[in-house]
């Protein structure tokens, strides 16, 4: 017997996985943040706080009071969360800088 790769999840059926009636969801909510996040830091020079730029970019997406409030179960900001991430990932891909990493600490 040889030893075969194993196959990927999306190869699968659904129906291979007891209990499991719908597909996951593996949509990058954050992705949609990331192009007003950088424009917003460019026109504030570079820098801001999450707090200084929630608003702006919750103008410029024309987001509902609904998706501005709605919570995950840890009682975070869904909003918030999802900026944090897109900020997250702008870092680790290097198209923005840590603010500790360039201060040394």
């Amino acid at each position: 017997m040889t030893a075969s790769s194993p196959q990927p999840c999306s190869a699968l059926p659904i129906s291979a996985f007891t209990g499991v009636t719908t597909s996951p969801k593996y949509e990058s909510e954050f992705l949609r943040f990331m192009n007003p996040l950088l424009d917003v830091l460019r026109e504030k020079g570079g820098q801001a706080r999450p707090r200084e730029i929630y608003d702006v970019i919750a103008q410029r997406l024309n987001l509902s009071e609904e998706e501005r409030t709605a919570t995950l179960k840890s009682g975070t900001l869904k909003f918030e969360n999802q900026i944090a991430w897109a900020r997250s990932y702008l870092v680790k891909t290097g198209y923005l800088d840590s603010p500790l990493a360039a201060s040394g600490d």
